[in-house]
C-alpha cells in the first residue's frame, strides 16, 4: 500500500475572491486572486500554508448535490492547506519517468493492486493531499521536471447541468437495454458493467479492428456515440488535449490516420477525435478499484469524465495514488491523465446516489501493429531483414529513452498560450 504524504488543496477561481469549501478555525478561507500572466489560463490564488483545518467539506453551490448541513458528514480535519501559486499548475512530487514501462515502450505495466474503495477519512489518516478545481476552470498538474502529467478540467454550473443530465438519462436508457457478457460485468476495474466500443488491438485480436457486441449492443453503443452529450465530451477532451499535450496528441493522430489509410473501414467515433476507443461504465455505482490501464498507450493520456448524480464534497473523488493525491471530482468533471503508468480510482459515493463515467483511450498495441509495417510481430519476425531489425531495435531504445518526454513541458504550454 502506498504511502500517502501531507499536502492539501489547490482552489483556482476568475472570480475576484476565494471561497474554499474547507474550515479553517471555524471559517472559510478566503484571500484575493492573483491574476497570472497566462491568458488563456485560469489565475491562481495565493498560497496558504500550516493553517489547521476542522470540521467537514463545505459544499459547493451545486445542481448536482443537496444543501449539506455542518453535521451531515463525519468531520474530516486536515493539517494544512495550500492554494495553486500563480504561475498556473499544481505540483506533484514523482517524477514520471521513475514510472516503469514495458521494454517493448508501447505499454505499461500491470501492478498487483488491492481491490480497496478507501473513505475520504481513511485517507486522510494515511496522509493525504487535495486538490480542488473551481468550476469553469482547468488545472495541469506538473511532475518535478515540469511536465504536464495530468490536466483536470470542471464544466461551469450552468454548463454542466444540461450536459450531464443529458449524459445521465442515455447511459440510464442504455443500461436498460443492453444485456451484458460475463466480461463486461465482472472485471478487475470494480463492481459495474461496462462496455467499450471502438478501434482496438489486444485481448486475442488478430488484427486492429472494432471491438466485438451483438447486433442489438452494437446499435445501443452506436446511438450513445451519436448523442450530442458524448460529442461534447469528447470536443472538450481533445481541447484540453491539443492545449496541453500537442506532441502526444499530434502521435495519436498520425496513429489514426495511417490505420485508416491501411483499413478506410477503421474511422474513429468521433469528428476530430485523436482516442481510438471509447467505454461507459454503466454504474449504477461506478466507482473503481486502484487500477492501471497497462494496455493503453505508455507514454499517452486517456480522458476520464464522471457523470451520475452524487455529493462531490462527500464522495466520487479521483484517487492518484503515485501523486499521493486525491481530487474533487463533481459530475462533468475530465482528467487526461497517463494511465497505462498512474494507478487510479474513486472514494465511494454515498448510498442511493448513482456515478457513471466516460472513457477515451487509445490501446498501446494499436502503435505496435503500424510499426511492424501493419502486420503481428511474430509476422514480422519471419519477415523482417537484418537491416530491419536493427533500425526497429533502435527505434525500441529511443521510445523508451525519449517516450516521458512526450509530455509537454509547462514552460512550453506558457509560451504556446501567450502567443495566441
Amino acid at each position: 500500500m502506498p504511502k500517502l504524504t501531507l499536502h492539501e488543496a489547490s482552489r483556482m477561481t476568475r472570480s475576484k475572491r476565494i471561497f474554499s469549501p474547507y474550515i479553517v478555525g471555524g471559517q472559510p478561507i478566503r484571500g484575493q486572486t492573483i491574476r497570472g500572466p497566462i491568458r488563456g489560463l485560469p489565475r491562481r490564488g495565493p498560497l496558504i500554508q500550516g493553517l489547521p483545518i476542522q470540521g467537514p467539506p463545505l459544499p459547493f453551490a451545486s445542481h448536482h448535490a443537496p444543501p449539506m448541513s455542518a453535521d451531515s458528514s463525519a468531520p474530516i480535519s486536515f493539517p494544512s492547506i495550500s492554494l495553486c501559486p500563480s504561475g498556473g499548475r499544481w505540483v506533484s512530487g514523482i517524477d514520471i519517468a521513475d514510472i516503469p514501462v514495458t521494454s517493448s515502450g508501447y505499454t505499461g505495466v500491470r501492478r498487483n493492486l488491492p481491490q480497496e474503495l478507501p473513505s475520504l477519512e481513511e485517507l486522510h489518516r494515511r496522509g493525504f493531499k487535495v486538490l480542488v478545481c473551481q468550476p469553469g476552470e482547468t488545472c495541469p498538474i506538473t511532475d518535478v521536471e515540469d511536465r504536464v502529467i495530468c490536466v483536470v478540467h470542471i464544466l461551469p454550473p450552468g454548463q454542466s447541468r444540461t450536459v450531464v443530465l443529458e449524459a445521465n438519462a442515455a447511459i440510464e436508457q442504455a443500461h436498460e437495454r443492453i444485456f451484458f457478457t460475463e466480461k463486461q460485468e465482472n472485471h478487475r476495474r470494480g463492481d459495474f458493467p461496462a462496455a467499450s466500443y471502438g478501434i482496438s488491438f489486444g485481448g486475442g485480436q488478430t488484427r486492429p479492428d472494432f471491438l466485438k457486441h451483438s447486433v442489438k449492443t452494437n446499435a445501443i453503443l452506436q446511438s450513445l456515440l451519436k448523442h450530442r452529450a458524448f460529442n461534447h465530451f469528447s470536443d472538450d477532451s481533445n481541447y484540453l488535449f491539443t492545449t496541453y499535450g500537442s506532441q502526444i496528441r499530434q502521435s495519436y493522430l498520425d496513429g489514426l490516420a495511417a490505420l485508416q489509410k491501411w483499413d478506410p473501414q477503421l474511422v474513429p467515433n468521433f469528428p476530430g477525435t485523436a482516442f481510438a476507443a471509447c467505454t461507459w461504465n454503466f454504474g449504477p455505482a461506478a466507482v473503481s478499484y486502484p487500477h492501471i490501464d497497462d494496455a493503453n498507450v505508455a507514454f499517452g493520456w486517456c480522458s476520464i469524465t464522471a457523470l451520475g448524480d452524487y455529493n462531490p464534497d462527500l464522495g466520487g473523488h479521483l484517487i492518484l495514488w503515485d501523486l499521493d493525491l486525491v481530487i474533487r471530482f463533481p459530475p462533468g468533471a475530465t482528467i487526461l491523465i497517463p494511465s497505462a503508468l498512474l494507478a487510479h480510482s474513486n472514494v465511494p459515493i454515498q448510498e442511493g446516489e448513482k456515478r457513471y463515467a466516460f472513457v477515451q483511450f487509445t490501446a498501446g498495441g494499436l502503435f505496435r501493429w503500424i510499426d511492424h509495417d501493419f502486420q503481428s510481430v511474430e509476422q514480422w519476425e519471419k519477415n523482417a531483414s537484418e537491416p530491419q531489425r536493427q533500425q526497429y531495435e533502435k527505434d525500441r531504445e529511443a521510445r523508451v529513452r525519449d517516450g516521458y518526454n512526450r509530455f509537454s513541458n509547462f514552460s512550453e504550454v506558457v509560451r504556446g498560450s501567450q502567443r495566441s
